[in-house]
């Protein structure tokens, strides 16, 4: 865990603007600790990368999630970034299998304290992350850009207003080798508490609590993204109705 850590860069190249993310650790922890294999570990790693991308230019106490619904193969894919470069995930089920595209929805949502300040759905229909990460930016941004992934390791490349008409392709390439510029760290955190599952609790209301009571005596509440499982006594379910 406290190896989980990764790093995000920021430059200027010529005449766009530039952006290099690796997360090999943090992808790493997250797969082993949800139980990835084959397809599943891949995808999970390559959407963990696109998106931090997408978070890096996220204002003082602003949250990502970028989420896929993919009908084709099936399987579900969160990921949360906040301001601070604290990074979640998670993608199910751990043995998915596919073939050569990913198809269903993607989407990208802003947010600050739980308000939405921004929401944008992509269809996608694609045969990696790489290549609907930049679907979903053709269609929301009006500016050329260019997008690698590959193996933890991401780069994007934006050409600037009133910039020239140079290949960003090759650009893309030796950013994805490595930039200098501005770094930002990231790292695995869940935003998870004892809090949080109180609160969530507390909304279900009294008949399902009382049910709990009566039928569990007791709840083990387990979160989806780091997996740490809280249990609370009759004695705190009862302190809730």
């Amino acid at each position: 865990m406290a190896d989980a850590n990764g790093m995000l860069t920021r430059a200027v190249v010529g005449d766009a603007r530039a952006l290099r993310v690796d997360v090999r650790a943090i992808a790493e922890h997250g797969a082993d600790l949800h139980g990835l294999t084959g397809d599943a570990r891949a995808w999970f790693v390559d959407g963990l990368v696109c998106a931090t991308l997408l978070s890096a230019y996220l204002d003082e106490g602003e949250r990502l999630t970028m989420q896929v619904q993919a009908s084709e193969p099936r399987f579900a894919f969160t990921a949360d970034v906040s301001d601070t470069g604290g990074v979640r995930a998670r993608l199910s089920p751990s043995d998915v299998r596919g073939a050569g595209h990913i198809q269903g929805i993607m989407l990208v949502l802003k947010s600050v304290v739980g308000r939405e300040v921004y929401r944008g759905a992509t269809e996608v229909d694609h045969p990696s992350f790489a290549e609907m990460l930049s679907g979903h930016l053709a269609q929301s941004s009006q500016t050329e850009a260019r997008v690698r992934v590959e193996g933890g390791v991401g780069a994007f490349v934006e050409r600037l207003p009133d910039g020239g008409d140079d290949d960003l392709g090759p650009v893309a390439d030796a950013v994805l080798a490595g930039l200098d510029g501005q770094a930002f760290p990231l790292r695995w955190e869940c935003s998870c508490s004892d809090e949080r599952v109180l609160s969530m609790l507390a909304g279900l209301g009294a008949a399902e609590l009382q049910a709990m009571i009566d039928e569990d005596h007791g709840a083990v509440v387990t979160c989806n993204f780091c997996t740490r499982a809280v249990t609370l006594s009759e004695d705190q379910l009862r302190g809730l109705l």
